[in-house]
């Protein structure tokens, strides 16, 4: 797959006094502060801000463009539309996935994660990524049960209380959690079948956790006010999910190869239907 054609034309936005928050857009940042990231994504509703200084620069760009213009390919080879978005296929899927795990149950964690946690131990990680990297997976795989499933796209609700009941089993297809790389980066995500992730909500919960502290946001609800994202977002290069409403989400993050934390530059992707 050669890089995507764009319709309608995706404006790179370096002034946000040019952006009309409508219009799909991508801004571009130099060193910008994770804060200031998630503050412009909310303030300003631009969903897609890449940082240019980095390796990655270029790649990230694509994955924008992609996501804008074909989210459909991006949820079903999240992998490739990442780490190859030049050649995004069936093929370069399976080339670049090391782990994929399915589940229905939250008694199926410990089984996810230790399929994730072996493959990184083979990979010769040190210790503490391939915590942070569990911690990820951890996060996602609660979202899937947790949240997903008893959420509405519309409303701002907090999921359910990991006791609950009903919060323990999906009722729909069966989430996955899947893992990947190349040379360069690192992918975790996670896929379910509700599409219910909304990323005005999500923004704002996240916003909330750096202007107004953790503890502040903590005492929201019972779950979902952000913490877990946030808690990602600490730990990795860049965020993605594209939604399609009702339907699916997928959800990943990235992380160089060999790169520590305070090394990291935050960049979003956030794409929903383009009808939503």
């Amino acid at each position: 797959m050669n890089k995507p054609n764009i319709i309608p034309k995706i404006d790179i936005v370096n002034d946000l006094s040019t952006h009309t928050p409508a219009i799909p857009a991508i801004g571009v940042y130099t060193n910008v502060p994770v804060q200031t990231i998630i503050e412009i994504a909310v303030d300003h509703q631009l969903w897609h801000m890449v940082q240019s200084a980095q390796n990655f620069y270029e790649d990230e760009i694509m994955t924008s463009e992609l996501m804008i213009s074909d989210l459909k390919m991006f949820v079903q080879y999240p992998l490739s539309s990442i780490l190859a978005p030049q050649m995004v296929s069936a093929k370069k899927e399976s080339e670049l996935l090391a782990v994929s795990q399915s589940f229905t149950m939250a008694s199926e964690k410990g089984k996810v994660l230790q399929a994730i946690e072996t493959q990184l131990w083979a990979w010769k990680k040190r210790g503490s990524f391939v915590q942070e990297a569990i911690m990820v997976a951890d996060e996602l795989f609660t979202n899937a049960i947790y949240n997903a499933p008893h959420v509405s796209f519309a409303e701002n609700g907090p999921g359910v209380a990991r006791t609950h009941e009903n919060g323990n089993t999906l009722s729909l297809m069966p989430a996955r959690l899947f893992l990947g790389a190349d040379s360069s980066r690192i992918i975790i995500g996670s896929e379910d079948s509700y599409g219910t992730l909304n990323p005005c909500h999500l923004l704002k919960r996240l916003k909330a956790c750096y202007t107004e502290g953790t503890n502040v946001a903590m005492n929201w609800s019972v779950g979902g006010a952000g913490l877990g994202t946030y808690m990602i977002f600490r730990s990795a290069l860049a965020y993605y999910a594209g939604i399609e409403q009702g339907k699916r989400t997928v959800v990943a993050c990235s992380f160089a190869q060999g790169a520590r934390r305070s090394e990291n530059v935050r960049n979003i992707h956030f794409s929903i239907d383009r009808d939503t």
